[in-house]
């Protein structure tokens, strides 16, 4: 009896640290996908770019995964440039 409540402690446990680890790696995946397409945003200036980054930061809003302040500093120069640009050309 006491070993049974011992082997469901040990695999709670185990769980816990699956839906950790499991988080970690969506958070940095989610991290990665952002900087990639921060990068090909700053090469080439294609609004494909942009818009992904735009989804992946409201993705993770929504998941609740946390994202390096650095890249959300950039992508949001990034949007006000773009804004910019369009109230440019609305002239």
């Amino acid at each position: 009896m006491q070993q049974d409540t011992s082997i469901k402690q040990i695999n709670e446990q185990n769980r816990d640290i699956q839906a950790t680890e499991q988080g970690i790696q969506a958070e940095s995946t989610t991290q990665t996908r952002l900087d990639r397409n921060l990068r090909n945003y700053s090469k080439s200036q294609e609004a494909k770019y942009l818009v992904r980054c735009n989804a992946l930061v409201k993705e993770a809003k929504d998941k609740g995964i946390t994202l390096d302040s650095k890249s959300l500093k950039l992508l949001e120069s990034f949007n006000k440039k773009a804004q910019d640009k369009i109230k440019g050309l609305n002239r």
